[in-house]
């Protein structure tokens, strides 16, 4: 593995990290908002709890096709990722925010992936990192969606 593949694989182990907190935090979420009785809020967490599942199997997939070992325990998700842990749940305002930053941090760092990857003349990285860059802005905008749309019900 020559230097650029390293630095490629090390990044996408650190996109994974980011990936795997990320997913804990939505499930963690997901559950407070079904205590709160958001029912909609709460399907919505679950799509994207399924669609982050995906990426991480696609970003594994490509960690391992580089020969590198992805990382695999939480202490290192936790030790390697960019998103803050430990979160304020105690609304679901303050959890839509939270996922809103998590996903544009994760939009910024696909988005930087995928650059090094054409740097480096490693077209599947930077087609999987354009990808996964892709699916979070599309996130962020049904997000800010159902966000805008609550807002007009409860001020009508």
């Amino acid at each position: 593995m020559n230097l650029s593949q390293h630095t490629i694989a090390t990044n996408l182990n650190y996109l994974l990290a980011d990936y795997k907190v990320y997913l804990h935090k939505l499930f963690r979420y997901q559950w407070r908002i079904q205590a709160l009785d958001t029912p909609e809020m709460s399907e919505l967490l679950n799509q994207y709890s399924e669609d982050v599942e995906e990426q991480i199997d696609r970003i594994v997939g490509r960690v391992m096709t580089l020969n590198t070992t992805p990382i695999s325990t939480l202490a290192n998700w936790v030790r390697k990722s960019k998103l803050q842990y430990k979160t304020d749940l105690k609304s679901s305002d303050k959890i839509i925010k939270h996922v809103l930053a998590d996903s544009q941090l994760l939009e910024n760092a696909a988005k930087n992936l995928a650059e090094q990857a054409m740097e480096a003349n490693d077209a599947t990285t930077a087609k999987l990192a354009s990808n996964i860059k892709d699916r979070n802005a599309l996130r962020v905008e049904t997000l800010l969606e159902y966000t805008s749309d609550r807002v007009a019900v409860v001020s009508q």
